[in-house]
């Protein structure tokens, strides 16, 4: 079994810290772009500090899993990222075959992510658009446009606010 270095022991550290108020800070410590009034939190696993971008105003709900290890995860202003949340930039499930596929997130202005939801590489979610709760997004969503199920696809358009 391989050892962990310092780097992963304090990503588990950080990751059971109770409160948003010191989280936010040892997130900034680890090289996380963390906004104003961003709340992060207990039991959030982030991997690939380095390349995350978390905009103001967010919230990240608990138990949710971002990895950011490959390529970069771009959170902007005012998006809600309900609990158990996975946000993945590679996909290894094929590694033997197909070899590793990667590619950036975007996760644009004011959208919400529902609780489960699975946004995987490569996927631009569109400003103001819903992701429904459970629901697995592998292609881009638009603007305004809620999207559900496995996978996703779009339902209904949401008034511009």
């Amino acid at each position: 079994m391989k050892k962990m270095d310092w780097r992963e022991w304090l990503e588990r550290f950080i990751c059971l810290t109770p409160t948003y108020h010191v989280r936010v800070p040892l997130e900034r410590f680890r090289g996380v772009k963390v906004g104003f009034g961003t709340k992060i939190c207990q039991f959030v696993l982030i991997i690939g500090s380095e390349k995350l971008s978390i905009g103001n105003n967010c919230y990240i709900g608990y138990f949710t899993v971002i990895d950011a290890l490959r390529e970069p995860v771009t959170i902007e202003d005012d998006v809600i990222l309900a609990g158990n949340v996975g946000i993945l930039s590679h996909d290894t499930a094929y590694m033997r075959k197909l070899g590793v596929r990667t590619g950036a997130v975007t996760i644009k202005r004011g959208a919400y992510i529902g609780h489960g939801a699975i946004i995987l590489r490569n996927v631009t979610i569109g400003e103001g658009a819903v992701v429904g709760a459970g629901a697995v997004v592998t292609k881009d969503v638009p603007p305004y446009t809620v999207v559900t199920g496995v996978p996703a696809s779009p339902m209904k358009k949401v008034e511009e606010k």
